[in-house]
Parts: C-alpha cells; sequence; structure tokens
C-alpha cells in the first residue's frame, strides 16, 4: 500500500493518528506486508506492527529532515535513497539505496502458508 501521510514516522511532521486510527485494523485484517508512505523527508522502517511493516521513503530530492527514533524503528537515516522492491514468488526483498549504490537498510520477509 502506498500513502502520502505515514501511520508511523518518528520525524519533523511524525505519525498521522488519523490514518493510523482509521487504517491500521483493516491493513492487519487483510494480511497487508508493507505500507509505504513519505511526507517526512527522510528513511524510517518500522518493526512488523500488527504483522505489517511501514516505510517512509522521503529522501528523493527535497531538503532532508533529522531522522528520528521510537519504539518502532527498526532503522532510520536522514540521506538521499530511493527503495528498491523486488517480490519474487512469496518473497519481498526491500533496500534503501543511495545515490552510490550502498544498500543502507534490508528486509527480506516471505509470507507464511496459510
Amino acid at each position: 500500500m502506498f500513502f502520502h501521510r505515514p501511520p508511523y514516522s518518528s520525524s519533523e511532521h511524525g505519525s498521522d493518528l488519523v490514518v493510523r486510527e482509521d487504517l491500521e485494523p483493516t491493513l492487519a485484517r487483510h494480511g497487508v506486508d508493507v505500507v509505504f508512505s513519505g511526507h517526512d523527508h527522510d528513511y524510517e522502517r518500522t518493526v512488523q506492527i500488527k504483522g505489517v511493516t511501514y516505510v517512509v521513503t522521503g529522501g528523493g530530492g527535497k531538503d532532508l529532515y533529522e531522522a528520528g527514533e521510537s519504539e518502532w524503528t527498526a532503522f532510520s537515516r536522514s540521506a538521499p535513497h530511493a527503495v528498491r522492491v523486488r517480490v519474487d514468488g512469496d518473497c519481498l526483498r526491500l533496500e534503501a539505496v543511495e545515490p552510490n549504490d550502498a544498500v543502507v537498510d534490508h528486509l527480506n520477509r516471505a509470507r507464511a502458508a496459510d
């Protein structure tokens, strides 16, 4: 899923609690694996929250914000970046990549059998 305002963010704008309250139960109930958002100009990946990983990816060119950390933060960084996502069958691979092609964060997840 993609949103502009992040349900979980530790940076300048922070979490959008209305988006979180309205959509988090539906995301978890329907087995959404990853939610991508922007709004904050940094990178942050959460731990799984009710089975969902939330990624803020806002390092695409505008002035960066200071990356923050919260109890849900798995990794955060204030740097220009892009996020590569590959899905192969039941496996998802996510990489946060800086302009020099350095991978600064990654996530590999295989979907559990139903």
